[in-house]
């Protein structure tokens, strides 16, 4: 079980990580705005943790993403813009704090 921040993701700069889950983990804070570091990333699942905080607009970097599961948080804040994610299939952003409109660009995938 990690309980830390994911602030030391940052560090990281994996451009070729493919896979991140550290789901259902302690993991605590927000969520860091270096996503733009991760563009091989495939799936990323954060689901089940005690994460908070508006959810940065670095997501949007994630052009190859297929699966984006941030389920079970307490985000709050508007809908992500994702409109880049040309190869997004899923989202899960169930049980968090979220409001806004769900975009336009999100039917069209």
């Amino acid at each position: 079980m990690f309980s830390e921040t994911l602030s030391s993701v940052c560090a990281t700069q994996a451009p070729d990580l493919h896979v991140l889950d550290l789901s259902e983990n302690l993991l605590s804070g927000k969520l860091p705005n270096c996503w733009k570091h991760f563009q091989g990333l495939l799936p990323l699942n954060l689901a089940g943790n005690n994460l908070s905080g508006k959810l940065p607009r670095s997501l949007g970097y994630l052009m190859n993403i297929i699966s984006l599961r941030l389920h079970d948080n307490s985000f709050s804040g508007e809908f992500p813009y994702l409109e880049n994610c040309t190869e997004l299939v899923v989202v899960d952003l169930g049980a968090n704090k979220l409001s806004g409109k769900i975009l336009a660009w999100i039917a069209k995938a």
